[in-house]
């Protein structure tokens, strides 16, 4: 299973520096143990999206709007491989 999976992110539209954001995201996540509780991956989003502002990295949107709906509790990591992407 991928961040991408458990985030329910389509990364076929992406920009090239938008999947190398994805790419750098998949790194980091697996860096500090695969975390799939939505508080920690809110926070990993956030740091990526941090580490992308330094280095003039473009990142997806929907990282943006994945740190927002994990905060609210409206959106929950998919851990079912069949249900995800």
């Amino acid at each position: 299973m991928s961040l991408a999976m458990i985030l329910r992110i389509d990364s076929g539209c992406f920009s090239t520096e938008e999947t190398l954001a994805m790419q750098f995201a998949e790194r980091r996540w697996v860096e500090v143990g695969k975390p799939t509780n939505r508080c920690r991956l809110a926070g990993l989003l956030c740091s990526v999206i941090h580490d992308c502002h330094a280095s003039v990295l473009e990142f997806p949107p929907v990282f943006s709007a994945r740190v927002r709906v994990l905060r609210r509790g409206i959106f929950w990591p998919s851990l079912d491989s069949d249900t995800a992407m």
